[in-house]
């Protein structure tokens, strides 16, 4: 509901206004009322809508308007004025004053203009909704590709800054990946996973995202990797049993420092789950116990020379032959490394790469869809539009409306 407050030092004339108004019908409640300005200020709740006088005992209605508006900046104002006062109201439009209504009030111009009002605020609260879901799916879509590495050719500083912006590496604590996957892909399973996942790190799990099917990534912040670090882990792992998700494994990446360091930590995180498919018991499985001081491993250098090798040509005709052929490899075993690596597929991995080149050639207002669409490897426009609303929730011309409503804020 719509919350109004009504200001008026004369107790009738408030009282008329209360009484005279179909509040329900235009989706408002009257949540107070007052004499003057600071019994208006002192009021518990700040008001969406303000109707009052523009003389008031001690202060202005125009001055009290302008001090609610330091609570709440979308503050509407109906503005309430005797007829000699009308001349001089009017040239205070410059404050944002939604109506002038002249005494005596005239009740259904009143219903009229609280209408158009109503209609206007709901108008703004649906679109920051859809604002706030298109960051909601930007942002999942930036720690996606962040996680895969497809953002390693962006500078560090701008980077950092982009992180920020989604909430990242607010300070300069080491943060981890770690991987939880179970045995069934069920949404209410994933969101157990981060009930539990935020319990048991005491709020330090500073985001979350379901990277591939049965998988989600949590980037934690991990201090200085002492003793609760551990023990938050075996929470974990208990709490996720005792919930009763079904088939858990847990893999913990090593410490990264910087955004561009996530890649390396989620991918070790990976590394480290996949260890169960080799026998391996868990269910918690940690890359620096299982892997030690050692140097990147060759089937990781491969994956990486497969990967760099994709980002280079992803506009081409590449298959996985041709990647493999490329790396001097089979296509069955340069398949196999990169669900070994990344826990993805080789067309799950292209797409995701054109995707992300799709979404920074989509920020160029004079190139057009289809062209956006050729020049990162796909001719037909209907087949990439699809892809890339799998993988960020937007099509295309969402996606450059979003950007474009996002920079106008």
């Amino acid at each position: 509901m719509i919350k109004v407050l009504v200001v008026d030092d004369e107790i009738r004339q408030r009282q008329s206004i209360i009484k005279h108004v179909g509040w329900q019908e235009l989706r408002m409640n009257v949540i107070g009322e007052a004499e003057d300005a600071d019994q208006a200020l002192k009021q518990f709740e700040t008001p969406d809508v303000l109707i009052t006088d523009i003389r008031l005992m001690g202060s202005s209605g125009l001055e009290l308007a302008a001090d609610m508006r330091h609570r709440n900046p979308k503050l509407k104002v109906v503005m309430v004025t005797g007829y000699e006062q009308f001349e001089y109201a009017k040239t205070a439009l410059d404050i944002g004053v939604e109506a002038f209504l002249v005494k005596p009030i005239d009740f259904a111009r009143l219903e009229q203009v609280l209408l158009q009002i109503a209609d206007g605020l709901e108008q703004e609260r649906q679109l920051q909704a859809k604002l706030q879901g298109y960051a909601y799916k930007e942002r999942a879509s930036f720690l996606d590709d962040l996680l895969h590495g497809l953002l390693n050719e962006v500078e560090e500083h701008t980077l950092e800054t982009q992180a920020a912006q989604h909430g990242l590496f607010a300070d300069a604590d080491p943060r981890a990946v770690i991987v939880a996957v179970c045995s069934e892909d069920d949404a209410e399973w994933a969101k157990v996973m981060g009930e539990c996942a935020q319990m048991a790190f005491d709020g330090q799990v500073e985001a979350h995202v379901t990277t591939a099917r049965l998988q989600m990534a949590f980037i934690v912040r991990t201090g200085t990797r002492d003793g609760w670090f551990g023990n938050a882990l075996e929470r974990f792992a208990e709490s996720l049993m005792e919930a009763g998700v079904p088939g858990i494994a847990i893999g913990i990446g090593g410490d990264a420092a910087s955004p561009s360091e996530l890649a390396d930590s989620y991918r070790h995180a990976v590394s480290a789950v996949n260890q169960r498919k080799l026998g391996v018991k868990g269910p918690l499985y940690n890359w620096e116990q299982l892997i030690g001081d050692r140097k990147r491993s060759h089937a990781q250098g491969i994956v990486q020379r497969a990967i760099d090798y994709m980002n280079v040509n992803y506009m081409n005709n590449l298959s996985l032959r041709s990647v493999a052929d490329a790396v001097y490899l089979s296509p069955n075993y340069l398949g196999a490394l990169l669900r070994s690596e990344l826990g993805t597929s080789f067309t799950d991995q292209l797409v995701a790469i054109r995707v992300a080149r799709a979404k920074e050639l989509l920020l160029a207002p004079d190139l057009k869809l289809y062209e956006v669409a050729e020049r990162v490897g796909y001719q037909n426009f209907g087949h990439f539009s699809n892809l890339f609303k799998r993988m960020t929730g937007f099509t295309p011309k969402d996606y450059r409306q979003f950007q474009s409503m996002a920079d106008n804020e």
